[in-house]
């Protein structure tokens, strides 16, 4: 749950597994945040990865809201953490020089009736779908370029190649006071 020093500061950090409860904090926040007229919020993200339907919750946020989201990757930026970066206010996605990052083909283990797997079928090829336009819409990716990337094996990129391929902005070197400043 988000403290009152984060309203302040207006600094959310995505660290760890992403999941439903996590969205909710952040999306609260961002709430909060823009009900008090910020102007600018940074998120700051170290994430394997995890549930895309809490991904996707939090960036609608950013899109339903005002203020402009700095999304700032360090450490790893995987899976469902590309869906929050790629999201960012273009222009305000940043890298760290030593980030990591990957992108995959969704994957989901299923069992039961063959009409709940067929269904389940149908539900991955559509989330394909959504994070192919999503890619094609705020970055330099083409739709076969995203298919290259997402079927298949985990594919690992640079900062400098998330920069290249327009899922980040920039890279971060020297100080971060320099770049990252929050009215």
């Amino acid at each position: 749950m988000p403290t009152e020093e984060r309203y302040l500061d207006k600094n959310l950090y995505i660290f760890g597994q992403i999941d439903a409860e996590m969205a909710e904090g952040i999306c609260t926040t961002l709430i909060a945040l823009e009900a008090l007229g910020a102007p600018e919020v940074n998120i700051w993200l170290n994430t394997p990865g995890g549930e895309m339907a809490a991904a996707f919750a939090i960036t609608d946020i950013f899109h339903a809201i005002k203020c402009k989201v700095r999304v700032i990757a360090l450490g790893e930026c995987y899976s469902a953490g590309m869906n929050i970066l790629v999201n960012g206010t273009p222009g305000m996605r940043l890298v760290m020089p030593n980030a990591s990052l990957m992108m995959h083909e969704f994957g989901w283990a299923v069992e039961g009736r063959s009409s709940n797997i067929i269904a389940t079928n149908i539900e991955v090829v559509n989330l394909h779908d959504k994070l192919q336009k999503m890619f094609v819409k705020y970055t330099n990716m083409t739709k076969k370029t995203i298919d290259l990337y997402l079927k298949g094996s985990d594919t690992w990129l640079t900062p400098k190649e998330a920069v290249e391929l327009g899922i980040a902005d920039k890279i971060i070197t020297g100080s971060i006071a320099n770049i990252i400043k929050v009215g």
